[in-house]
């Protein structure tokens, strides 16, 4: 009996490769990884070894990382983060991600001021974190620039999660600000039934693609939650500049878009939830009008 009992725990400890942060490849590994029933108890030790540079690291790979942590652990199974690397190291030191299950934490400020770290998305928070951001960037970097429009694209894809996604708070926020270029990278991801599932179930649309385009008409909603005043997704395409881009990915489908043009094609597997990243430079953004106020 005893060598079996042994056969039995070692069985239940995993290793998940995470090979490179090509960014399809990851997702492609998150989605493939998460439909897997791993047994309650079993325990998953994650290895990031093969990925060198920490900068290859996007708000992407974090929200991502984060929705497949958080699924795993509602399902009762152990995660554990191999610090072999740099990386590893980052991941646990700096994006601090244990203190999030672990330590119950929706927010755990980040060791870098470039990095406005994990936000766990919940509804009657979601319009705090976007004001944090705000005061934070206008604060610090751009004192004269009218950054309304920073706010409102991050409350856009929060009102999007609770429109769309039936995450049950499985959903995380990731901002990074790059200094030199003056770029805001924003992306959201949730574990829900995805966006293009939420519209074909609202709409006469049954592929995935036309979906996720549907989702960037101008107010467009599906209806299920009655105080939501978002403008739509496609409102955050019109704060983009230049070569700013912007990406959706849910379920098979797969859209990027700039300020030229909205791509949409079909993916080789299938991301359950929604993700969405986009980026803003922010240097292009107007002065604020400031208006005297004489008193007599």
């Amino acid at each position: 009996m005893l060598p079996l009992q042994k056969n039995l725990y070692m069985a239940k400890r995993i290793e998940l490769y995470f090979p490179s942060a090509d960014k399809l490849s990851w997702l492609r590994n998150i989605s493939n990884y998460s439909f897997v029933d791993y047994e309650q108890g079993s325990e998953l030790i994650m290895l990031f070894h093969k990925i060198q540079d920490i900068e290859s690291l996007t708000p992407i790979h974090i929200v991502t990382l984060a929705c497949f942590i958080d699924n795993l652990d509602r399902k009762g199974v152990k995660v554990k983060i191999k610090k072999d690397n740099e990386v590893a190291s980052f991941l646990c030191n700096e994006v601090k991600l244990s203190e999030y299950w672990a330590g119950g934490k929706n927010y755990v400020p980040a060791s870098r001021d470039s990095i406005f770290n994990l936000w766990r998305i919940i509804d009657n928070q979601k319009e705090v974190y976007s004001r944090l951001i705000h005061d934070y960037l206008k604060k610090e970097f751009f004192h004269n620039k009218d950054l309304g429009a920073v706010k409102n694209s991050i409350d856009e894809v929060c009102y999007n999660i609770f429109d769309h996604a039936d995450a049950k708070d499985n959903a995380f926020s990731f901002v990074k600000f790059d200094i030199t270029t003056e770029k805001l990278f924003v992306a959201v991801c949730d574990f829900g039934i995805g966006i293009a599932t939420s519209v074909k179930n609202a709409t006469s649309i049954t592929c995935d693609c036309e979906a996720v385009r549907k989702a960037m008409e101008y107010k467009f909603t599906v209806g299920s939650q009655k105080h939501n005043q978002g403008m739509g997704l496609g409102n955050i395409l019109e704060t983009c500049f230049g070569g700013d881009e912007m990406c959706i990915v849910s379920n098979k489908a797969m859209l990027n878009a700039n300020t030229d043009e909205i791509k949409v094609n079909k993916i080789d597997f299938y991301f359950p939830g929604t993700l969405i990243f986009y980026e803003l430079s922010l240097s292009h953004f107007e002065d604020e009008e400031i208006i005297d106020n004489f008193e007599l």
